[in-house]
């Protein structure tokens, strides 16, 4: 399991999300991106401060937390 905190990228901004995959992920960050920050693409720097940010979830973390 994957998880990412927009806040971890540098955004001021309380978001969280988990996938299965980086790219399922991905996929949610840029939705998010797009609704609540007004992005049409993320730029190729914040791209890769949010591929930095992404990291693995160990499935207790999982269980003990309610991510959206």
């Amino acid at each position: 399991m994957k998880s990412f905190k927009c806040r971890d990228a540098g955004v001021n901004c309380d978001w969280q999300a988990r996938a299965e995959t980086t790219e399922q992920l991905m996929t949610r960050i840029e939705e998010h991106g797009k609704k609540a920050h007004k992005m049409a693409v993320l730029p190729k720097e914040l791209r890769d401060k949010i591929q930095s940010a992404i990291h693995e979830t160990s499935l207790t973390e999982d269980k003990s937390k309610a991510i959206a």
